[in-house]
């Protein structure tokens, strides 16, 4: 049975290190040999995780396309949910209306109670925000665009003072 690949890994750092203090050709025969055979090892580790990536791969493809199927389905009830938002507004909007103009303010019976009543929060409507006093403005830190950051070091790899910038990397696997 192989070894983890974090052992391996752990064993083949540790050979580099005791290759380069080794003090007799021997020692540096036997690292090598040793060497050589983790490096083995890794590969085939490497090799084998590079199978299974691609069977999650496959299933993942696999589970794309059913969420497709479904998400027809999903955007038809979305579809259907929202006709019946929109008829219940407008339904309530015209009972409203209704019940206003007729100086309706309740209708109860013993199964359903209807009542115009007042919002909880009056809502406010900015017709122009250069006209508002400063004491009902909200200041905020201003947003940086990291986006444009990117793109500068892109070209210069310098990023300004106050930010990092980094490149990750990522395997393929064909």
């Amino acid at each position: 049975m192989s070894a983890p690949l974090y052992q391996i890994h752990a064993d083949i750092a540790r050979l580099i290190d005791e290759y380069n203090s080794a003090e007799s050709d021997e020692d540096l025969q036997r690292i090598e040999t040793e060497l050589n055979s983790l490096n083995m090892n890794l590969e085939e580790k490497v090799v084998n995780i590079g199978y299974v990536i691609l069977n999650l791969q496959a299933d993942n493809r696999e589970l794309d396309g059913q969420i497709a199927k479904f998400a027809v389905e999903v955007d038809r009830l979305k579809t259907t949910k929202a006709v019946r938002d929109n008829r219940i507004k407008r339904l309530k909007d015209d009972l409203l209306a209704a019940m206003e103009t007729a100086r309706l303010p309740k209708v109860k019976t013993a199964d359903i109670s209807v009542t115009v009543a007042k919002n909880g929060q009056p809502s406010v409507n900015v017709t122009d925000a250069s006209k508002v006093p400063d004491k009902y403005k909200i200041i905020q830190d201003p947003l940086v665009d990291k986006k444009a950051i990117a793109r500068d070091w892109q070209e210069t790899h310098e990023a300004p003072d106050g930010a990092e910038v980094t490149q990750g990397k990522h395997l393929l696997i064909r």
